[in-house]
């Protein structure tokens, strides 16, 4: 019957890496995963807001009203920032008037 090698690969792929290193790579491979996870599981209520707040400035344009404004692109915190000055400027001019 042949021998496996099974064991002497085990074997040699442990000593070839120094002591704890094994333990600690797939710590911070978990974590990684983890993190991900969590920024996913934060990115998910973010994405289904805009897609509300989305959809209820865009209903008027299904019932033909042409005075809807364009949204504001926001890519990041800056940009978002940017659009929620505009938007402030509006809201404040029409409640003047």
């Amino acid at each position: 019957m042949a021998r496996s090698t099974f064991l002497n690969d085990v074997n040699g792929s442990i000593t070839d890496h120094p002591a704890g290193s094994i333990g600690s790579d797939a710590s911070l491979g978990a974590g990684k995963g983890l993190g991900r996870i969590a920024a996913i599981g934060l990115r998910i209520p973010v994405d289904f807001a805009m897609g509300i707040t989305s959809g209820f400035h865009n209903a008027p344009k299904l019932y033909g009203d042409d005075t809807v404004r364009p949204a504001h692109k926001v890519t990041g915190f800056n940009s978002g920032l940017s659009a929620a000055t505009k938007v402030g400027r509006v809201i404040c001019f029409f409640a003047r008037t």
